[in-house]
């Protein structure tokens, strides 16, 4: 932010008032009279050219604009947006106490893929990444998922390199604090492989 420093003409500040003050207040008396009262209707405005250095505006685009505001709702597990600094510096502290937010559990594939059987798993919060691991003779499989990068409409953006199984025919979204997610190809790529214990870990 920017420390404003006026230009000492007595310009900074422009007043306004209503076009009919002076038949409001046609003497000095009434004109003090609503001054005392709080009464007197004025207008106090920025005047650009008087100060040698424009402060920074305090207003809702640098105090807390939207999209700071949709992330703090997010990273909280807010049901709203924080509506003030305040509010949004409480949510920032809500969301940090104790450090990362973790939940771990594991579920049993049922053999059933595809659009009309998707899979879900329901978090006290809302997870930045989930893995969900299966092991296997030869090791492991390992599905990673970026929830937050999700909508409400199921789009792809699972993560795999050398390392993981390739899961690029799965697609995901979450919907409040709960994620799905299915592949039209197998149950194998939608990690619900029947009889198969999954299990996963939630930050």
């Amino acid at each position: 932010m920017i420390d404003g420093v006026p230009s000492a003409s007595g310009q900074g500040y422009l007043i306004k008032s209503i076009a009919s003050f002076l038949a409001s207040y046609p003497t000095y008396s009434e004109f003090v009279s609503a001054l005392v009262a709080g009464t007197l209707p004025i207008d106090i405005s920025f005047n650009s050219p008087g100060w040698s250095t424009q402060p920074t505006p305090l207003n809702k685009a640098n105090l807390l604009d939207d999209t700071v505001a949709a992330a703090l709702k997010t990273l909280a597990g807010l049901s709203s947006d924080p509506a003030t600094p305040n509010a949004a510096l409480s949510a920032l502290a809500t969301a940090v106490a104790g450090g990362a937010k973790i939940a771990t559990g594991s579920y049993t594939g049922n053999g059933l893929y595809g659009s009309s059987y998707p899979c879900s798993l329901t978090f006290p919060f809302v997870p930045a990444l989930v893995f969900i691991l299966n092991r296997t003779s030869n090791g492991a499989d390992i599905n990673l998922l970026f929830p937050q990068m999700y909508s409400s409409d199921y789009s792809s953006g699972a993560y795999a390199d050398d390392y993981f199984r390739t899961w690029n025919s799965a697609v995901a979204k979450i919907i409040g604090k709960t994620l799905y997610w299915r592949s039209d190809y197998s149950a194998d790529m939608q990690a619900n492989n029947s009889n198969v214990v999954y299990t996963y870990y939630a930050i």
